[in-house]
């Protein structure tokens, strides 16, 4: 079995990779750190908990504005537009409209496989490429079912 698609990083993707990565790693911490300010300093903003929501409101936006301004300064230096084909040995990359040689990578590439909603991400092990998304409604469902065998056995 083998899965091909085209993966282009643009702002949108950018984003929305970065959200997805705030999200599931930093959230969870910015709300520890603003119970425990709120614990220590509660009459910030009038009470302990409108001091946990506020301090926390206050942090998700500030980290949201970087997350949008890495995100377009990112997408304004990476140029990546690719084929990528999955198959059950490796990966292959064939760079549309460079003159790049393609890439073979083996599955050690791809550190995680995570199924959310209504896509399945891809997290790589490449700073350019960190993680790589498919609206579960755009694949198929030998190429879903081929992305869970992978998600059973990598992760």
């Amino acid at each position: 079995m083998s899965v091909t698609k085209t993966v282009t990083i643009n702002f949108y993707t950018i984003l929305k990779a970065k959200v997805y990565n705030f999200i599931n790693r930093s959230i969870i911490k910015y709300i520890i750190a603003s119970i425990l300010i709120a614990i220590v300093n509660p009459n910030l903003f009038g009470s302990m908990l409108k001091t946990a929501i506020g301090i926390t409101l206050i942090i998700i936006f500030i980290s949201l504005i970087i997350i949008v301004l890495s995100a377009k300064i990112q997408s304004n230096r990476l140029i990546f537009n690719a084929v990528i084909e999955f198959n059950n040995e490796s990966i292959a990359i064939h760079h549309v409209g460079s003159k790049q040689k393609p890439e073979y990578k083996n599955w050690d590439w791809i550190t995680s496989i995570t199924e959310k909603n209504n896509e399945i991400w891809l997290k790589t092990n490449e700073t350019r490429l960190r993680y790589i998304n498919f609206n579960k409604k755009k694949l198929t469902v030998e190429e879903l079912d081929f992305f869970r065998k992978q998600m059973k056995k990598y992760n």
